[in-house]
């Protein structure tokens, strides 16, 4: 649409929906889109062109102008969101059990918890630059984040129970339901 209101182009696809956008300085659209397997094996963002892609996690990267140039898988059993800030992706989120993966890279897990996470990536969605997780024993996830002036990254989610960081061993919050986090 534009500021008046006025559709400019519209795009579909056969399975899945559309969680988070992000734009580029170019104008590019990054989204993330889930796909529920029980429905299709694949999904199909309906261009142009056509690109069909396994169910799962997926980004594609669109013109401003609504022309597909890429769509792929970027894990299995993880869900999040989307942000774009300087020449990386970001993604947020949370994951479901030991099988969870981004980028071909293992997810930790530890029984018992659930895990949030975050984590950098290239503007391809080709690898991952840096990928930090947290965890909880009743749930966790990052549901939003935005960044600073400053260039520091704020998480904004949901947890039940103590919050931690098994990288440093530390818990962040204790007792709380929801929280905000800021990272360097």
């Amino acid at each position: 649409y534009d500021l008046d209101g006025n559709c400019q182009w519209v795009r579909a696809t056969n399975n899945g929906q559309i969680k988070s956008i992000a734009i580029d300085p170019n104008g590019n659209l990054f989204l993330y889109c889930w796909s529920n397997d029980n429905l299709s094996p694949t999904t199909t963002f309906n261009g142009p062109p056509a690109i069909t892609v396994a169910n799962g996690p997926i980004i594609a990267k669109m013109t401003a102008e609504g022309q597909l140039l890429w769509a792929k898988s970027i894990g299995v059993n993880i869900d999040g969101n989307l942000a774009i800030h300087g020449n990386r992706l970001y993604f947020s989120g949370g994951h479901y059990d030991q099988y969870a993966s981004l980028l071909g890279t293992k997810i930790q897990f530890n029984p018992g918890y659930k895990t949030a996470l975050v984590a950098a990536m290239d503007t391809s969605a080709n690898s991952i630059l840096w990928l930090r997780v947290f965890q909880s024993p009743l749930g966790a996830s990052f549901t939003d984040m935005e960044f600073k002036s400053d260039d520091k990254l704020l998480l904004a989610g949901a947890f039940k129970g103590s919050l931690i960081s098994p990288l440093a061993t530390d818990t962040l919050l204790g007792s709380q339901d929801y929280f905000v986090q800021l990272c360097a």
